[in-house]
């Protein structure tokens, strides 16, 4: 095992447990269990872990079929690494939301809104990711996708 590792900010700490994280699916049973910025969250950190392994073994084939290090990595950053980055970006905004709207100093009076506007961002900045989630076995059958996309409306209607 590796020593664990910690960024100035947090926003890798995640990371330690990726073997983990790579374990967990959509658990959400109702559209209501989608209104609380934990569900596109736990999505999230799951589809950073995903990416990150896929760009990983992307870049490994890549060498391996003999490409240069520049065509390799030019290879790997066209679908893997430029949707990590973006995913990576998008998690790290959601976590410092999430964690902002459960802090318990935020007035009582704000926190279901800041709450619902903490979901809406998580579940419509997620659900461009829909794809990868599936592909990649995070998410199955058509509820998911149904789920994420019914919290969004009536979300919004919230607000």
């Amino acid at each position: 095992d590796k020593a664990p590792f910690e960024s100035p900010f947090g926003t890798i700490n995640f990371l330690q447990d990726y073997h983990h994280i790579l374990s967990w699916k959509f658990t959400a049973i109702s559209v209501e269990d989608c209104m609380d910025s934990s569900v596109p969250l736990a999505a999230y950190k799951w589809l950073v872990c995903y990416l990150l392994r896929e760009s990983d073994l992307k870049l490994s084939k890549e060498k391996q079929s003999g490409r240069s290090d520049f065509e390799a990595k030019n290879n790997c950053q066209v679908y893997y690494c430029r949707s990590l980055a973006i995913a990576f970006i998008e998690q790290t905004v959601l976590q410092r939301y999430h964690d902002y709207t459960h802090d318990p100093n935020i007035p009582s009076a704000l926190q279901p809104v800041l709450k619902n506007l903490s979901a809406l961002y998580g579940l419509w900045s997620l659900s461009k990711h829909l794809a990868v989630l599936y592909q990649g076995g995070y998410a199955s059958g058509e509820k998911a996708g149904r789920f994420i996309q019914d919290a969004i409306l009536e979300l919004c209607r919230r607000v």
